[in-house]
Formats: C-alpha cells, sequence, structure tokens
C-alpha cells in the first residue's frame, strides 16, 4: 500500500507547531504584565488539547483517515489556516479583558480565554499526529515504531523551527507577519503544488498568497488598535525581551512592555523623586550609574547636581529607545551634548550582567524599574543582585531602589512586598532608610539617611526642581510619615529573604495584585511562606503516590510515561523560570530552550530506537540517569549564582539543561512504547503520546503555579526526584514483568 505522507511533512509539523505555540505564549503574556508563571498555564493549555487530539480525536475521526493523504492534507491546512486567526482571536480578546494599558486583568477570566482560545489549534494539532502514526505505522510495519519515528521527525521540525523563528523570522517581521509565512509554507509543503501536476493547487496557493499580501498589514493594525481600543497607538512592536507599546493618553504617551508600565512623558514628581532623594542623600555624588530608565528626563534631574562629573545609564532594550525617539522625537531626551562630551554614556545592555562584570565603582547606583511583578524585573530585587551592585560602590556609595505604595494606608500584602525588599537589603547592607510615600524608596549603604541631612543637600545645591523643595520634603518625610511606613514593615510577619532560588517576591506581587482587584489572598502567603514554603512539594508528592498506587500492568505502563511527562516538564519549567531569574531573556530564550528540548527528545527517541547501549533498554536505569541528572543541574544553579562566568556560557548551560532532560524523556517514551503499545488491543496508536502529553500538561501546572513560585527551585527538583523515586519502586516492576523481555 503506497502511503504518501513523507518525513519532510511530519518535519514541517514541528516547525509549525513550535513557531505557532511560541507566538501564542508570547501574545498572551501581555495579559499578565509579562508574569512567567503564566507559562506553564499556557504551554500546559497546548499540551492539553494536544494530548486530548491525541487520546480521542482518533476515535472521533476515525472515518476520515480511510481517506489517508486528502485528509492529512486537509487537518494540516486547518491548522495552518488557524495559526493567523488565533492570532486576531487572542488580540480582540485581550482588548476586551484589558479596559486601560498597563492594567491586570480579571485573572481567572484570562486564564480561562488563554486554555480555550488556542484549544482549535492544539487539538488539530493532535488529531495530526494520532493521524501521522496510524499511517507511519503502515509504511514501518508495526505501530510502534511508526509512532516512534513522528516523534523523532517532528521534535526535529521543532529544532529547525525554533532556531529560526529566533534567529531569522523575529528580526525581520511582526508577529502576524510570521504567521503568515509559516502558514504559507506548511501548505506549500503538504500541498506539494509542482508535482503530479496538480494545477488547481498552485492556483490555490498563489490566490492565498495575494490575499496574504493584501490584507497582512491592515489585518495586523486593526488588531492592535482593537488590543488598545480607545487608546491611540503611537507604536507598536516586538524585541527579544518583550511587547513595547507607546499609548497616548491625552498630554501624555506611557511606554509598556509586556504589558507593564515602564515610564511616562512627562512625569515630572516621579523622575524628580527618583533621582533626587538619592542624590541629595550622599554628600558629594560624582559617579552615577542608573539601572533602567534615563529615558523620561532622569539624565537631566541629575546633571543638575554640579558635582555630578559623569552618568552611566544602562537601558535593556535598544528597540525601546528607538520607539522613544520615533515617538517624542530625539530632542525630547535634550543629552546629545553630554554624550558628546563623555559626561554621559548609554550602555545598552543587562544592567545586572553589567555590574556583574564591570571593574568601575560608583558612588550611587539608581534601580530605577518597575514593580517586580514578573521574573524579569524580580532580578533586580534579590539579596544575590544586591551584593552585585554593593559590590560596585565606593566607600560611603549609596543604592537605591524604589516600590509603588500609598500615602496613608498599606494592607497586610502591600507590608509583607516592603519588608521582604528591605530584609533582602539589610541581608547586604550596613543600613537601609525608608522614605514614605506613594512610591516608596529604600536607600542602602552604611549608615542610617536623616532627612535633615536631605534637607542641608538641597540647600547647597540649590536646585531647579518643582516638586523636591523646602516646602516638599518636610512634609513628604515628616516623623509621623516615617514612622508610619517604618512601623508598618516592622508588623509583616512571616516573610522570606528575595534570592533568585527563591522569588517570593514576585508571589507576593501578584497576591498583591489580586488583592487590589478585590481578592484576599493573604492567608495563602501565610501558608506557605517561612517554613512552610515546602507545603506544596509535599502535598504533590503525597499526591503523586496515591495517583502511582493504581493497580494493573496497562495502567503502570501509561501511568509511568505520564509521570516520566510530569517530571520531565516539572524539570523543562524549572529551566525556563531559574533561567528568567538569572539571565532575564526568556522572552526570546523559550524558543531557544524549546529547541534544545526536543532536539534532547528526537535524539533520545532515536537512541531508544536503535537501543545503542544498556541504558536505552532499562526504564529503571534511565530513571537513576534522571536522578543524577537533576544533582548536577543544582550544582550548576549554586555555581552561577556565586561566580561570574558570562551570558554565553550560562545561557549553554540552560540549553545543556534542556537538552539532557529531553533526551532521557525521548528515550523513556520510546523503551515503553516499544515494549507495550503493539501488544495492547484497540489502542490508538498516540494513546501513549496522550499520557505523556497529560503528564507535561499536570506538570506545568504545578511546577509553574505552585511549586516554584514557594518552593523555588530547590523544591522543584525535590519532587522531581521523588516523582522518579515513586516511579522505579511502584511502577516500572509493575509493566515491566509483563512487558519487558527477559534476560
Amino acid at each position: 500500500m503506497n502511503i504518501k505522507i513523507q518525513k519532510y511533512d511530519l518535519f514541517t509539523l514541528g516547525f509549525y507547531a513550535i513557531c505557532a505555540q511560541s507566538v501564542f505564549i508570547r501574545e498572551l503574556l501581555g495579559l499578565f504584565s509579562g508574569t512567567e508563571f503564566v507559562i506553564s498555564v499556557l504551554i500546559s493549555s497546548w499540551l492539553f488539547w494536544v494530548g486530548i487530539g491525541g487520546a480521542i480525536g482518533g476515535r472521533l475521526f476515525r472515518g476520515i483517515y480511510r481517506k489517508r493523504i486528502r485528509a492529512f492534507q486537509g487537518l494540516v491546512i486547518a491548522a495552518a489556516l488557524m495559526f493567523p486567526v488565533t492570532i486576531l482571536a487572542i488580540r480582540l480578546g485581550r482588548g476586551v479583558l484589558v479596559r486601560s494599558p498597563g492594567e491586570m486583568p480579571p485573572f481567572f477570566k484570562s486564564l480561562v480565554f488563554c486554555v480555550f482560545v488556542m484549544a482549535p489549534s492544539a487539538f488539530t494539532n493532535g488529531l495530526i499526529y494520532n493521524a501521522a502514526s496510524r499511517w507511519w505505522g503502515e509504511k514501518t510495519g508495526t505501530l510502534s515504531t511508526g509512532v516512534a519515528w513522528v516523534y523523532i521527525l517532528e521534535a526535529l521540525g521543532s529544532v529547525v523551527g525554533g532556531l529560526l523563528f529566533s534567529l531569522i523570522l523575529l528580526k525581520f517581521f511582526t508577529q502576524f507577519e510570521i504567521s503568515l509565512i509559516v502558514s504559507f509554507f506548511v501548505m506549500f509543503v503538504i500541498l506539494r503544488p509542482f508535482r503530479n501536476g496538480h494545477s488547481y493547487r498552485i492556483i490555490f496557493l498563489i490566490f492565498l498568497g495575494l490575499v496574504f499580501i493584501l490584507t497582512s498589514n491592515k489585518l495586523d493594525s486593526y488588531s492592535i488598535n482593537e488590543l488598545f481600543h480607545g487608546f491611540n497607538v503611537k507604536g507598536f512592536g516586538s524585541s527579544k525581551y518583550g511587547e513595547i507599546a507607546a499609548i497616548e493618553n491625552n498630554e501624555t504617551v506611557s511606554f509598556f512592555s509586556g504589558g507593564t508600565r515602564l515610564f511616562t512623558i512627562p512625569d515630572v514628581q516621579d523622575v524628580e523623586e527618583v533621582v533626587h532623594i538619592p542624590l541629595l542623600a550622599h554628600n558629594n555624588p560624582k559617579r552615577i550609574l542608573l539601572v533602567g530608565g534615563g529615558l523620561a528626563g532622569e539624565i537631566n534631574e541629575i546633571c543638575k547636581h554640579g558635582s555630578v562629573e559623569w552618568i552611566d545609564c544602562v537601558q535593556l532594550d535598544d528597540h525601546l529607545i528607538k520607539m522613544v525617539e520615533e515617538v517624542e522625537g530625539k530632542n525630547n531626551l535634550d543629552i546629545d551634548e553630554l554624550i558628546r562630551s563623555g559626561r554621559v554614556k548609554f550602555i545598552i545592555g543587562d544592567g545586572r550582567l553589567f555590574l556583574k562584570e564591570t571593574k568601575k565603582k560608583y558612588d550611587i547606583i539608581i534601580v530605577n524599574i518597575p514593580d517586580p511583578l514578573n521574573l524579569e524585573l524580580n532580578r533586580y530585587y534579590t539579596e544575590d543582585f544586591f551584593r552585585i551592585a554593593k559590590s560596585s560602590l565606593n566607600s560611603g556609595g549609596i543604592f537605591s531602589i524604589s516600590h509603588s505604595s500609598s500615602e496613608n494606608f498599606i494592607s497586610d500584602v502591600q507590608s509583607r512586598v516592603l519588608r521582604s525588599i528591605k530584609n533582602s537589603l539589610e541581608v547586604v547592607f550596613d543600613s537601609v532608610t525608608v522614605f514614605p510615600g506613594s512610591i516608596v524608596h529604600f536607600i542602602a549603604g552604611k549608615s542610617k539617611i536623616s532627612v535633615g541631612s536631605l534637607l542641608e543637600n538641597l540647600d547647597e545645591r540649590d536646585l531647579d526642581t518643582r516638586f523636591i523643595s523646602r516646602d516638599f520634603l518636610p512634609f513628604r518625610f515628616s516623623e509621623e510619615r516615617m514612622e508610619f511606613i517604618v512601623s508598618n514593615i516592622r508588623d509583616a510577619k512571616n516573610v522570606d529573604i528575595n534570592r533568585d532560588v527563591l522569588p517570593v517576591l514576585t508571589v507576593y506581587e501578584l497576591f498583591l495584585e489580586f488583592s487590589r482587584k478585590g481578592f484576599s489572598f493573604s492567608k495563602w502567603i501565610d501558608i506557605f511562606s517561612g517554613n512552610r514554603k515546602w507545603i506544596p512539594v509535599l502535598v504533590g508528592a503525597m499526591i503523586i503516590v496515591l495517583i502511582f498506587l493504581i493497580p494493573g500492568k496497562e495502567t503502570a505502563a501509561k501511568l509511568d510515561v505520564w509521570g516520566v511527562g510530569l517530571a520531565s516538564f516539572l524539570f523543562q519549567i524549572n529551566v525556563l523560570l531559574a533561567y528568567q531569574s538569572f539571565l532575564g531573556y526568556l522572552y526570546n530564550g523559550i524558543v531557544f530552550l524549546t529547541a534544545f528540548f526536543m532536539a534532547g527528545i528526537s535524539l533520545g527517541t532515536w537512541s531508544g530506537y536503535k537501543r545503542a547501549f544498556r541504558l536505552a533498554k532499562n526504564p529503571k536505569l534511565i530513571h537513576a540517569a534522571f536522578i543524577l541528572f537533576s544533582v548536577f543541574y543544582i550544582l550548576w544553579l549554586f555555581v552561577i549564582g556565586k561566580i561570574n562566568i558570562g551570558i554565553i556560557a550560562c545561557s549553554t548551560g540552560f540549553s545543556a539543561a534542556s537538552f539532557i532532560g529531553g533526551f532521557f524523556t525521548g528515550m523513556f517514551y520510546r523503551v515503553v512504547v516499544s515494549s507495550v503499545l503493539d501488544r495492547l488491543n484497540n489502542q490508538e496508536p498516540a494513546i501513549f503520546y496522550a499520557w505523556d502529553m497529560f503528564g507535561a500538561c499536570v506538570g506545568g501546572l504545578l511546577g509553574g503555579i505552585f511549586i516554584y513560585p514557594f518552593s523555588g527551585s530547590i523544591g522543584t527538583i525535590y519532587l522531581f526526584v521523588f516523582i522518579h523515586l515513586s516511579s522505579v519502586l511502584l511502577l516500572t516492576g509493575r509493566w515491566g514483568k509483563a512487558y519487558l523481555p527477559r534476560k
């Protein structure tokens, strides 16, 4: 029987899947202010619907499989056309859920929207996998071999797709344009119009290409305007750090990245406070480092202090600078002459990595970034970063960081946020002074800063300011207000120090946002903070044991695949979030890391297929290899937390971790499928694939929502090891006796 599905068809499916999944995640992250914990929900939703398509799709649509290549082509074309349509649906849905830019939308409604908006594309992908496995199984002779080859080829396509997406497509095209390009490419490969004389296919593709070309700009612009309905969009784009938008409202323009407001032009009071409070706290500021900011007038304010000799301004995203210049004009920055004179230097890059590598010393380091609602921003609020910053201060130097607050009322959750920052600073610095207001300023150094010293320096320097004045400061920092903020911070109980491997502050921030929406989550913080932060790990372990006690050899084999899928994705979520905690490039890096994970799966499945060495024949040894690998991973996190090894080496380490995790996952999957699938009766080809997807879905949710946020990397790895130990003790032996070959 001539089966017309080719290897490059399956390769193309993997290419499509990773591009679609990556674009959907990037589009949806803006709903949650870029909060990376939601990535686990987004990926899990995709995996869930793919699993549903693989598990029940075969039974629902078995009739169309007799059509073979036509049914296959129809499913692929449907999936390809859903790509741009889903992007439009996401943007329209975001516009409905978010009433104004920068606002946190209804959380649970947003999650439900995310789960279902990707469902048609993901479900169709599962259908295609099931169909391809059945047909390829007929070609190779056994169902298990067909399943393995589809798994390998799809993974290889994901690798190439991830690399091309990151290195080429994102640099030259918008995300909507990428969806059209990928969709057209997939349909071109699947239809193969220049073979067998199918002229009608050529006409169809030409027509579709013209439609894409003529409508892409209009649809892209329309969807962006609907995304910010009622506001004037002055600029919109995407960089490797996030979605960037410039929104005009009345006489101001606000700039957003990933749904988070970065700054507004003009915003004189906030700019003056961020700059002048730390500079007035130092008696002779000469060398200044500004991390973040610099585009809303901060540099001009710093230069009003006559003692300042030079300023380094580290700005992460050069796309943001270009957008400010395009929207506001180059004259808005008003620093060209200062740059030419050498007094001001703009450094494009990550402020944290700059401080790790620089040999310069500063009198004042000002961190001017939004509140740490996501891990990218949280990197600047951890004890680990504070140590890095302190090492770059001169003797008597000052470190300044701020956080939004309120003038007259501070909730319990807000108190925890502020205390976590203060406690983390106090671990590193001798003294931390807190100045109250709608923005709370933390000034850390060797000695406490008094309001009187601020006033003395203000009088001496005769600054031309509108808000920082002799009338303003005594009122803003009165004795009653100072005691108010100090007592509220002091009264916050059961608060953890914020660290890279345990980013509790981001969790507190999310609970704070929930409380502002009317939800009370302070009890959850009490339950999972302090010595109780291991509760999610213990609860997860108990649930795993109860599930693994389910009897039956067939169920044991499926549960073993489910458990490995769960543990592997629990680990992969850990890699993604730890990568963000240390480097902050996940918006772009997620594609690379996923590509390396899929490359590992492809090679691991192939190794299991060839059974080239002993590890590829024994599932218990693979479980043991997983456990040993996790030990090396934890040691790796310890090393990069203590030693500066550079961004390339650090990224390479995380990529290697993704690859190895995928390698063992693919190998285990192949061992189970080759041992069990052909002996089961009336099973869909994708049944083990579906169990793997469902396990990964649970692992993503468990790791991203409960384990990593509360227990960090260490807690996640503890649960990872426990799952593999439980699998060996409760599952592998049970199904192995029935299905594995006897020695």
